[in-house]
């Protein structure tokens, strides 16, 4: 992988971590409700959980890649159109006429453990990282440095959003910039995913 390729896995993880759902609504309980260090800790937890699942992925790919014949080329596949799906359903959602909302079920999270919670139990984050990494696990001979970078970016992304959330309230702006992340977002993914599936289709096993 070169410095574009790492560039663009990058993006599109902090897309990930940064655009606003359910994680950065428990981030601004805990921030709101038990202070800044009980925040901070509950950012690097979820950070913990998003690391997990991105070994998790790349367990799975290393496994499919031991096995030899297409398992690898089909597992990348697949991955590869749910990035486009992921992409297209983005840009769906904010279609002309369509409320688009951003609901948390559950409890109110108060403490860190519960921003632990809301990564582990949240199968979507596998999925993603199933996604966002068959078009790049391929190209590097040690891909567990993509996992570190999806942990330090969601660390790293949490710790700032806890340091301005002690200082100021920044829902609003975050609500005002929710539709052109998630249209950028959804632009790169298809983007991603378009250039992936011809490399795969030039690549096939038989």
């Amino acid at each position: 992988m070169g410095p574009i390729e790492w560039f663009s896995l990058a993006l599109v993880c902090f897309l990930g971590a940064s655009t606003p759902g359910p994680s950065l609504v428990v981030i601004a309980r805990i921030a709101s409700t038990s202070g800044r260090t009980q925040a901070m800790i509950g950012a690097w937890a979820h950070a913990a959980a998003i690391g997990f699942y991105a070994m998790l992925t790349l367990v799975v790919f290393a496994s499919a890649r031991l096995m030899g014949g297409p398992w690898f080329w089909l597992i990348g596949l697949l991955g590869q159109l749910w990035l486009l799906y992921l992409g297209v359903s983005m840009l769906w959602a904010w279609r002309p006429g369509h409320q688009h909302r951003e609901t948390l079920a559950g409890p109110t999270a108060t403490r860190w453990y519960h921003a632990l919670a809301i990564g582990l139990f949240n199968p979507k984050i596998w999925i993603f990282f199933t996604a966002i990494f068959s078009p790049f696990v391929g190209q590097v001979a040690n891909p567990w440095p993509l996992a570190g970078l999806a942990f330090a970016i969601d660390g790293l992304w949490y710790t700032v959003v806890v340091w301005f959330l002690t200082r100021q309230t920044v829902s609003t702006f975050m609500a005002r910039v929710q539709k052109p992340m998630d249209l950028t977002m959804g632009v790169l993914f298809i983007l991603l995913a378009v250039v992936a599936l011809a490399r795969s289709f030039m690549q096939m096993p038989w």
